[in-house]
Parts: C-alpha cells; structure tokens; sequence
C-alpha cells in the first residue's frame, strides 16, 4: 500500500523544530514566512522514526556540512554528502530513508510570498521553475562561504528590529551564491543542453520579468521570435505544464506578495497588474486561490 505525503505545514514544522530551539534558541529562527536553522538532523530523523512522506508548501535551500542522508525526492532516491548544495521547491514530496550519526545541514525555510518579496519578483534562475529540486557539489572553500552567509543571515533574524531591508539583502546574497553555483555547474553540461530547453529558460526569463503587466502568450513569442502555437509546445513539451499556467503562477505569486505586504487597494493592486477592472481581477485570482484576493489578505 502506498504511503500518502503528509502536508509539512508551518505548523507541523515548527512542532518538530521544537526541541531544537529549546536546546539551541541562538542556532535557528523560527517564523511562518521564513526559517533559518544551524542543523536540521534532528528533524530528519523524527521523520524517519514516522515513516512519513513529507510534502513541502515553501521553498527549502540548504548545505550539507557533514555526513551522509539518503532520501527519496520526488520519488527518486538520492545519497547525499557533505559538501553539497540542496534546493527543494513547493509541492517537493520527501521521504529521508537514512541520517548518518554525524550528519548535519544548514539551510532555511520560506514562503512563496517571501521569496517573491525579497527578489523583487526577479527569481534567480536555480528558481524559476524548470525543476522541483536540484543538488551539487561544492568545493570546501564555497562551503565556506555559503557557510558565513547563512551565518550572517541568522545573526541578522536573531537580533531585535532589524531592517527588513538588511534580511531581504541578506536572503538574496544566500540565494545569488546558490545561484552561481548552480549556474557554474549548468554551464559545464551547456553542450547537452537543447535547444527546446534554452527556449524554456529564455520564457521563464521573460515572464519574470514581465508578467506583471503582459499576461499573453503572444507577447513572449513575439520577444523569442516564435509562434505563439510553437512557443507553447515548446514550453510543454519541456515543462510538462502549458505555458499559459506559467505566466499565471507568476501574476499570482506578485499579486500575493502585494495583498500580504503593501497598503494597496485590491483596486490598485488590480490595475498595477494589468487588469482591465477589478472584477476580473478578482475571479482570475478566485479561479487560482479559491478564495478572493481581499479574503486571501485577511488569512
């Protein structure tokens, strides 16, 4: 009988959490937005003791600083070691299987409106999409480095009232050293790479960029030199999703981000997205969320 994914609510991850931060409350900061711990191999091996599948609901990036895990992700299994970089994406479904005794990873925990908010809706690109989860290899002295970013980072959360702007920062310089590394290693496998897949990458690029006020398929053709019919097969044939639900993710995901973190209107908000009036924007965002935008906001 196969196992169903338990939902890895905030909840639920911070009830496992819990004896950690009473043991060492200066090594993780725990919030509903985001998370950041100095060694989550406690929670890993609670995990194991359930014999659960774990889905995710927010986006996970971390550094193995010792030892070994093996885990299924996705349903593929993986043995990872120290020295390696991890990211992991909403809906990720996880089921650890081993944590040797001297394992421990660094990393943090945040909400889709979170990294939205932080990146200025500009993901880096280990994040736009293209895969659910992703690891590599680093050398001891990018350990190092990633190692004092995080290390920043915490310090920064731990300390009373310090500037959104200095942690927003501090998040994207975790991100962006990811990022360079996970970029480094893609342009090692670029000769492999084909051409349907640099057409994907170049859209997702675009609609980063742009979905904010072009929400046609029409658009990003135009910008690649495609056809819209063309252009769209490409994007599923690669992604397994249309390219229509890309650009939507992507106007949802900026329109969350203002409904939790600015003083605008739904009227406004409606308009700075590029909707012709605010009654479409709110059945575009019910269709999406199941909940109206002014009822998301209140959550």
């Amino acid at each position: 009988m196969k196992k169903k994914p338990e939902s890895l609510t905030f909840d639920r991850f911070q009830e496992l959490l819990a004896p950690v931060h009473e043991g060492r409350p200066n090594d993780i900061f725990i919030s509903k937005p985001l998370t950041v711990v100095g060694n989550v191999s406690h929670l890993l091996r609670q995990v194991i003791a359930s014999q659960k599948l774990m889905q995710l609901e927010d986006y996970r990036i971390g550094m193995i600083m010792s030892g070994t895990v093996r885990a299924n992700i996705n349903l593929i299994e993986h043995e990872l070691k120290a020295n390696t970089l991890v990211f992991l994406t909403p809906g990720t479904i996880v089921e650890p299987i081993f944590v040797s005794p001297d394992f421990t990873l660094k990393g943090m925990a945040m909400s889709a409106e979170t990294l939205h908010l932080a990146a200025e809706n500009q993901l880096p690109g280990f994040l736009n999409g293209e895969q659910m989860d992703g690891h590599i290899k680093i050398t001891e002295e990018q350990k190092d480095f990633a190692d004092h970013l995080f290390s920043l980072l915490l310090k920064a959360l731990l300390q009373q009232q310090m500037s959104t702007k200095v942690v927003h920062a501090l998040i994207m310089a975790v991100l962006y050293d990811f990022d360079d590394l996970f970029m480094r290693q893609r342009s090692v496998n670029n000769s492999n790479k084909t051409r349907d897949r640099g057409v994907f990458e170049q859209f997702i690029h675009l609609v980063n960029l742009h979905s904010k006020q072009e929400h046609q398929l029409a658009f990003y053709a135009d910008k690649l030199c495609l056809t819209e019919r063309y252009l769209g097969t490409i994007i599923k044939n690669v992604s397994g999703i249309t390219a229509k639900k890309w650009i939507d993710r992507s106007i949802i995901a900026a329109a969350q981000v203002m409904l939790k973190y600015s003083d605008l209107s739904v009227t406004e908000i409606s308009m700075q997205l590029n909707f012709s009036n605010p009654s479409f924007f709110n059945k575009f965002f019910k269709r999406h969320k199941g909940c109206t935008p002014m009822d998301f906001r209140l959550q």
